[in-house]
């Protein structure tokens, strides 16, 4: 018997080789990859569909214009580039030689069509795409990422400012540039002019609790930055709200309820992709439908008709800065759909170097992707951005770590290079110097910051204000904290002074807040107002301007602030005053054995206990080592104060109790603009002076400044009450009247209705005081056209200017045209 024996290599490599010749005998696949951009300036082409033969394979661009798809190279005829707004460009295999240029890698040059329409003139129910917005609108609650129960991710995210249009190597003398704008365009060829970068970590329980921590911040030309980078935050996660909100104004999405009405939507081309479909469905306002619309791409899938690509861009040109936001989803755990690459150019209209605008480009990378971790509520409190100790203190191997999956291009690397030199260093650190104190009002000297805002003020009566405030930071303690102030009115030539010890950061859970202080300092009188977190510039910030009228006040007063959940403070006061009005006027005080009889006073002592709650649905905060910074909330407001005069107690004179309630919204509903409404109430039960009543709201002075919340025709002290109750009723009709192309002239139609009802119980009491009270019911009503004049501003932002027109009616008109008042409105925006 003659036996073969082979061993177990050969036969290993004699069955691989037989494979590979089967193999061989079918087809060979070829990797194809390379990136696309637009022709006439080389930006990259994001969402392009790549389309092998007759829609058999495909795949599309990420949001950079890269590709890559693998083919069989033997069944490779044609591949198809297709865009919406630009020419198709096609690549024709017909011999092998074709083959050769696709091994390489690929620079793609599309070219804009002719024409590119935004405004359609029909709308048909019978469009076919309007079937498949209408699917995507019916699955927006299980694609919509803010409906999983939880989820958390980290994301890098990079900022850059440059020129919208590449630079040529040779600068043409066509290009008209002085010699200053010729050496930044020779710097620009090769740098940015800005360029930082950030590390975030998210997580997310539904429905409302958030929390973003930064982990990793560096600037271009600060070493280790104070100023928190936030330039992530201005654009949206997703895509799927009723409203679309950048840059504070709200924009109706094309997924939303009977969109089809608004917007026109075309289905531009279809990709198959395995057994889904991509439907990529251009949209823009109808003809003549006025309204805060988009124009864009949306590129739907058809497993869970859900959004995987969109591109969107305002509509109206006449902005001081633009923009323009593409987002990449990806199903995960094939399951859920979940953003993944984020991407938004800034653009500075009025901000250019030559035809050439300047543009801010934001890239926000999503990585660790968790669905479902198990977080806890109890976790997350009010502040929703944290800063890391560390974050602006990361070495090169926490950036190293990031480039390997994002890396820095040549031009990225010399910006770094060039601003981190020492001169341009002094710089651009003095440059974020000012934005940290406008940011956290303050500054900072060794142990001690100092509030920016109390330097200096006015008001009618104290004239112009100087003051220094002032307060220890961590340097001291980060529990223990003590502040003061000293205060000079050049007007009323008196110094003004007040001296504080609070505790704080000691339990994490309820954030409790104690402590004491005194102060020696005018207070207006009568004045309603209960605690809310401090800003820059409040809704009374204009008020506080014409107060005339104060009273001398000597406190002293301890307090207790803790939150026991979220979205709920409960606020804890004792305080004794005594009270000197710097202004002409005597109380009659009754007699204990005898009311018939009278005393007549002009100072007061008071004793006063309060507790009140401030509950804001969802208000939040960001926290960066000391510094807190109130980020508001976009839903409504409610405070309640309850405060019980404690006569006998510290020569208190007088026994009272006080109730005070304020709530305030605002809301959007299609067609019929911003609706924002304010109500206000207050009561004071027994005997009490003028300083301890309400004045009536009065906004009405020779300065004919628009003062929120108050009535416009009303003098600042022509009404007082020992109770009230005020509504203040606003509706921003925006442009959904009149639409205009001008940039300087964007008239907004705003509608305004006041309401007060008051009463006063022994208003004989009062003396020297000229007042009315209001039983009758107090009303006007106003029109406003605001942003008449748009005055563009550091190339970034606008003035906006307005007028209107205010009048009384009812009860308490004067003569003619003393029921009018003409007002001026001044606003911000982007």
């Amino acid at each position: 018997m003659l036996r073969i024996f082979v061993s177990a290599k050969t036969l290993s490599v004699a069955i691989l080789v037989w494979h590979l010749t089967l193999l061989s005998g079918f087809s060979q696949s070829l990797t194809i990859s390379g990136k696309v951009v637009n022709e006439k300036d080389n930006t990259p082409l994001s969402f392009v569909n790549v389309i092998v033969n007759n829609n058999t394979q495909g795949t599309t661009t990420n949001i950079d214009g890269f590709f890559s798809i693998n083919v069989e190279e033997k069944q490779l005829k044609k591949l198809s580039f297709n865009y919406v707004g630009f020419e198709a460009f096609i690549y024709q295999v017909k011999t092998k030689a074709d083959i050769k240029p696709l091994r390489r890698k690929l620079t793609i040059k599309l070219y804009k069509k002719a024409s590119d329409d935004t405004e359609t003139t029909t709308s048909s129910n019978a469009n076919p795409a309007n079937e498949v917005i209408s699917k995507v609108y019916a699955n927006r609650k299980i694609n919509h990422p803010a409906r999983l129960k939880s989820y958390q991710y980290k994301a890098y995210h990079k900022f850059y400012v440059n020129l919208k249009k590449v630079i040529p190597s040779q600068i043409d003398s066509s290009e008209n540039l002085d010699s200053t704008e010729r050496k930044l365009a020779h710097y620009l060829q090769k740098h940015h002019l800005f360029l930082s970068e950030s590390v975030t970590k998210h997580q997310y329980i539904f429905p409302n609790y958030s929390r973003k921590t930064l982990l990793g911040n560096r600037i271009s030309g600060i070493p280790q930055p104070g100023f928190v980078n936030i330039d992530h935050q201005l654009q949206p996660f997703s895509f799927y709200k009723e409203y679309i909100n950048v840059f504070g104004k709200k924009y109706l999405n094309p997924i939303s309820r009977n969109s089809h009405k608004k917007y026109y939507f075309e289905i531009s081309d279809t990709l198959l992709i395995g057994e889904n479909s991509i439907y990529v469905i251009s949209f823009a306002p109808l003809y003549k439908k006025n309204f805060e619309g988009l124009k864009g791409t949306l590129y739907i899938n058809t497993n869970k008709y859900a959004i995987q690509n969109v591109v969107f861009e305002p509509v109206d040109d006449h902005q001081a800065n633009s923009f323009r936001i593409q987002q990449e989803y990806r199903l995960l755990e094939d399951k859920f759909w979940f953003p993944v690459q984020l991407s938004m150019d800034i653009i500075c209209r009025d901000k250019s170097l030559g035809t050439r605008p300047m543009v801010g480009t934001m890239r926000t990378f999503l990585q660790d992707i968790q669905l479902f971790p198990p977080l806890r509520r109890k976790d997350f409190d009010k502040i929703t951005f944290l800063v890391d100790p560390m974050a602006n203190k990361q070495g090169e191997e926490f950036w190293q770590q990031q480039h390997q999956k994002h890396p820095l291009t040549t031009k990225d690397q010399r910006t770094y290079t060039y601003i981190d030199t020492a001169n341009n260093q002094r710089l651009t650190k003095r440059f974020f110097k000012i934005l940290e104190t406008v940011t956290y009002n303050k500054l900072t000297h060794k142990f001690l910051d100092f509030k920016v805002s109390e330097m200096l003020r006015y008001n009618a009566y104290e004239g112009v204000r100087l003051g220094a405030h002032f307060s220890t930071n961590h340097e001291v303690s980060e529990i223990f904290q003590g502040a003061g102030y000293l205060a000079y009115g050049l007007k009323d030539g008196n110094l003004k002074y007040g001296i504080s010890l609070g505790v704080q950061n000691f339990f994490q859970r309820f954030d409790p807040q104690v402590g004491i202080y005194f102060a020696n300092d005018v207070f207006e009188p009568a004045n309603f107002s209960l605690p809310s977190p401090r800003r820059w510039f409040s809704r009374n910030y204009l008020r506080s301007f014409l107060t005339s009228r104060m009273d001398q006040v000597q406190k002293l007063g301890g307090y207790l602030r803790v939150r026991p959940f979220r979205n709920l403070q409960l606020i804890f006061n004792f305080e004794n005053q005594r009270i000197d009005p710097a202004y002409n006027y005597e109380y009659l005080e009754p007699s204990l054995s005898n009311p018939a009889d009278f005393s007549i006073k002009n100072e007061f002592n008071i004793t006063e206990a309060s507790i009140g709650f401030r509950f804001a649905y969802r208000e939040s905060y960001l926290q960066s080592g000391r510094h807190k910074v109130y980020l508001g909330t976009q839903f409504p407001v409610v405070q309640f104060n309850y405060k019980r005069g404690l006569s006998n107690i510290l020569n208190s004179e007088y026994d009272y109790y006080k109730i005070e309630g304020q709530a305030a919204y605002s809301f959007s509903i299609p067609q019929t603009g911003t609706t924002t409404i304010q109500l206000q109430a207050g009561m004071v039960q027994g005997d009490v002076p003028y300083p301890l009543l309400y004045n009536g709201r009065g906004g009405f002075t020779n300065v004919p400044i628009l003062i929120p919340d108050h009535f416009q025709t009303m003098g600042l002290y022509e009404f007082v009450a020992d109770r009230f109750f005020n509504i203040f009723i606003r509706q921003n009709l925006g442009r959904l009247l009149y639409r205009t192309q001008s940039r300087w002239f964007q008239p907004e139609l705003i509608l305004m209705h006041n309401m007060g009802f008051g009463n006063l119980s022994n208003a004989t009491r009062h003396t020297n005081l000229d007042f009315k009270t209001m039983e009758k019911g107090y009303v006007e009503s106003g029109i406003l056209l605001d942003k008449l004049l748009r005055i563009t501003y550091f190339d970034l932002a606008n003035l906006n200017i307005g007028t209107g027109i205010f009048y009384r009616y009812g009860a308490y008109t004067k003569r003619d045209l003393e029921n009018f008042a003409w007002k001026i409105t001044l606003g911000f925006s982007f």
